[in-house]
């Protein structure tokens, strides 16, 4: 009873069940997102799900500005291996702003505006002037609850519990509709293809430079460090995939020890230019299960029927483990709960049969994969 008056979620009643998903909704669920219109969605979707047990007079809370954020989730404009030293000068205005938040004060809108804004200096000089188009801030100031303490001091190692999601696949240039509408949030209101010819005429102007800018913030050390990686003496290098780029970035904020599941191309575990991201997996991470399929009956309708995906969870610390579970080629979702579907993929395999592309062999059954390790392992090659 005294656990059940200081804590009124453990009680079994409707109040205590609307305290409880309201906790969770302000405080366990964060999203981010370039498109505002998945914002919206997702604030809908989730204060909804909470409706059945919300006193009647009680409004649906605001999530947006939160703990859902309208902003580039792959661009920030602090460089995340320069953070601790960054922040450190700004303790005072991350301890205030922190305040602010928690206490949801009216002035943490225009106290969070004020240190962006301060904190735009530490992108690129070409850069920051489209940092409006890009919707480009620092993440950690806008939820700094989860990433400072009292203080206003870099929490070490701060991050997320668990992080999910289905990033971008495509190439960093811009190609569709699907593109510009993530940087003018009223290209797709526009009710004609004249207009919105003329829009992407104008936003084309702009997008040499940005693009350009882009390239060079994602190539940066201070940023990312696995995007490139050298194999047999050269340095591996392809087109900017922007699931690339999400990997790496959503790895950098989960907490070690926890989960990140992501829908991805099949060929982050094959292609020369993922090579890095394998190396950052293999060697630093534990992959839990590398689940892939093919899209041949449209899985994904705007997907191309050519294309393979894979779910993929990993664990960020290093493995302990043998091997890690996966299979290839499935072309119906209800295998990713059939255990007896998953293949044991050593991670010996991984290192010794590829030892500097650590690429993955994809075999279509049992029989395939067992012949493949024995033509692989049981003689070193020539060389």
């Amino acid at each position: 009873q005294e656990i059940e008056g200081q804590f009124p979620y453990f009680r079994e009643d409707d109040e205590a069940i609307y305290q409880w998903e309201k906790y969770i909704l302000e405080n366990m669920i964060y999203g981010v997102d370039i498109d505002y219109k998945a914002i919206i969605i997702s604030s809908l979707t989730l204060t909804l799900s909470s409706i059945e047990h919300r006193p009647k007079e009680m409004k649906l809370p605001s999530l947006i500005g939160r703990n859902l954020i309208h902003q580039n989730s792959l661009i920030n404009t602090v460089p995340y291996f320069r953070r601790k030293e960054i922040y450190s000068n700004y303790r005072r205005e991350l301890k205030e702003l922190r305040k602010l938040k928690v206490e949801g004060s009216e002035r943490y809108e225009i106290k969070r505006a004020e240190l962006q804004s301060k904190l735009l200096k530490y992108l690129p000089e070409k850069l920051r002037a489209e940092s409006t188009f890009l919707h480009i801030e620092a993440i950690e100031v806008n939820l700094p609850e989860i990433f400072f303490d009292e203080n206003g001091i870099l929490i070490e190692d701060a991050g997320f519990d668990v992080v999910i999601g289905n990033p971008p696949w495509e190439i960093w240039k811009p190609n569709s509709d699907e593109f510009f509408s993530q940087y003018d949030d009223t290209y797709l209101a526009l009710s004609s293809t004249k207009k919105k010819t003329k829009r992407q005429s104008e936003l084309f102007e702009a997008m040499p430079r940005i693009i350009e800018q882009g390239s060079i913030y994602f190539r940066q050390s201070d940023n990312f460090r696995n995007q490139s990686w050298t194999v047999e003496g050269r340095r591996t290098g392809s087109d900017i995939n922007l699931y690339k780029i999400s990997v790496e970035r959503f790895l950098q904020l989960l907490k070690p020890e926890q989960h990140i599941s992501l829908i991805v191309p099949d060929n982050l575990m094959t292609d020369l230019g993922s090579t890095g991201l394998r190396h950052l997996i293999f060697d630093n991470c534990d992959l839990e299960e590398f689940l892939s399929f093919e899209n041949k009956l449209g899985i994904f309708e705007t997907v191309h029927r050519s294309y393979k995906f894979a779910v993929t969870t990993i664990k960020k610390s290093p493995t302990s483990r043998q091997n890690f579970k996966a299979f290839f080629y499935k072309i119906n979702l209800d295998a990713l709960n059939q255990e007896n579907e998953k293949m044991e993929y050593p991670f010996s395999l991984v290192k010794g049969a590829e030892p500097e592309k650590y690429s993955l062999f994809e075999p279509r059954s049992i029989k395939e994969f067992d012949l493949y390790q024995k033509i692989k392992l049981k003689f070193p090659p020539l060389r």
